[in-house]
């Protein structure tokens, strides 16, 4: 079953199965979807009542599975990009699926999933991706463990960017994990390679963005007051010269959440990233310098703290 479940504590004992549905983090509407499918919320394996009461010892289970009807797929639409096993191809017109072979797991529980993703993999199906993107690797990743699920992602990288990606494995769990990095509580870590020396050993880059008039998949910066509010912080790793050329390695958190925001900031400010085709110049390197190494945030259910770390590819970037 792909779900949530819980055993029941003395101190549970006689609170009404929704009050400990609540107290668990489920939000009315969620609960109330559930508690009309079949086997949706269950007490000791038996389909139970949110007015039902509980005893200590007791497994109390919520089952996500039975949520994917047509209707109730879409759920998380609005808070996460969503990969569903049989996804066809629009191009070929049948079923097809990415080798699973090489991804890469760096964390995986009954909730979540996270990998690193290479630079020139689709993290989602788009234009010229149909069924190669990572997306599709991680379901049939699922599929071949026997279980038909649609996974959720948290976040997205673009195509030459490397590192961490995380996907939700339920409804539920996508929209804790979307919550908190709204309130900045899931937070990842960026790596990259800029050209010529830094002037400060930290900064903020503070400059607004926004599309880039007449380019359909660019982003620019803005003058003050236009565009949309875009905050990058970084901090200095080292300097060194390579094959004669100064390169600073920084460290990166965002603010925000714009479309190429570290590659368009640093390039604003006369510091473009090492392999950067679009932002960047030509410069030799043999990909995007760019690389998520780490991301942390709350798990969902158990509360603790997690933190995922994706090793940076020195070997690639500095070849």
């Amino acid at each position: 079953m792909s779900g949530w479940s819980y055993v029941l504590t003395e101190r549970d004992s006689g609170k009404r199965i929704g009050q400990l549905l609540k107290e668990a983090g489920f939000t009315k509407k969620q609960i109330s979807r559930q508690k009309f499918l079949p086997s949706g919320i269950c007490l000791d394996k038996n389909q139970c009542r949110v007015t039902d009461t509980g005893k200590a010892g007791q497994l109390l289970e919520v089952n996500f599975r039975e949520a994917r009807s047509p209707k109730l797929a879409s759920e998380g639409k609005d808070i996460a990009r969503e990969i569903i096993a049989g996804e066809t191809s629009e191009k070929e017109g049948n079923m097809e699926f990415a080798d699973f072979s090489d991804l890469e797991i760096l964390y995986e529980d009954e909730y979540l999933l996270a990998v690193n993703k290479p630079s020139g993999l689709a993290c989602h199906k788009g234009r010229g991706h149909y069924t190669d993107h990572l997306g599709n690797q991680v379901v049939r990743y699922f599929l071949q463990k026997g279980r038909d699920i649609t996974v959720r992602q948290i976040g997205r990288l673009d195509l030459d960017t490397s590192g961490i990606v995380l996907f939700a494995l339920d409804p539920v769990t996508a929209q804790r994990l979307w919550k908190q990095r709204q309130e900045g509580q899931l937070v990842k870590t960026y790596y990259a390679l800029v050209h010529d020396r830094l002037k400060t050993k930290t900064g903020q880059i503070t400059l607004p963005m926004g599309k880039k008039p007449g380019c359909k998949n660019q982003m620019c910066v803005f003058p003050e007051g236009e565009g949309l509010p875009a905050e990058t912080l970084y901090s200095l790793l080292w300097e060194k010269e390579i094959s004669g050329e100064a390169v600073s390695c920084v460290k990166c958190h965002l603010k925000t959440g714009r479309t190429h925001q570290i590659r368009v900031h640093f390039s604003a400010t006369g510091h473009p990233l090492l392999g950067d085709k679009i932002y960047g110049k030509e410069d030799g390197a043999k990909r995007l310098m760019l690389h998520a190494g780490e991301l942390c945030f709350i798990h969902p259910y158990t509360r603790q703290p997690v933190k995922v770390q994706a090793q940076i590819p020195w070997e690639t970037f500095l070849s």
